[in-house]
């Protein structure tokens, strides 16, 4: 398991490689086979409130690397566009094709960085 920090950009468009790693019997880490999953998701949640949602059904979560355990996550602008929040909590499941859940990244962070530039410029 890996706690990680994601830092975004308030109303841009971002991708994040992330390599997900499975701890061993031996205290040893590993990449995290994903050639068995069947979906991914990403939930972040800010003060109990859902505030992002992303899955691999919906080409938001790909796998890169199955047997080196590498996803890109992309967060379109939308997702974070006029949001009010700044720091949110996440977790990332895998479903494998069996159904078989497992949740590889617990208790991530997401910091939301302040857009300064209005959403309309005018001339």
């Amino acid at each position: 398991m890996s706690r990680t920090t994601i830092e975004l950009y308030r109303g841009d468009d971002e991708e994040c490689t992330v390599r997900v790693f499975e701890k061993q019997n031996d205290n040893s880490i590993k990449p995290y086979d994903l050639s068995n999953v069947a979906r991914l998701d990403l939930y972040a949640v800010s003060n109990d409130e859902p505030v992002i949602r992303l899955s691999s059904t919906t080409g938001d979560i790909d796998i890169l690397d199955a047997k080196g355990g590498v996803i890109l996550v992309k967060f379109r602008h939308e997702v974070t566009q006029g949001a009010s929040w700044n720091n949110a909590g996440y977790d990332l499941q895998t479903i494998s094709n069996s159904g078989k859940v497992k949740t590889v990244v617990r208790n991530g962070t997401i910091i939301l960085g302040k857009d300064y530039t209005p959403s309309k410029i005018e001339n």
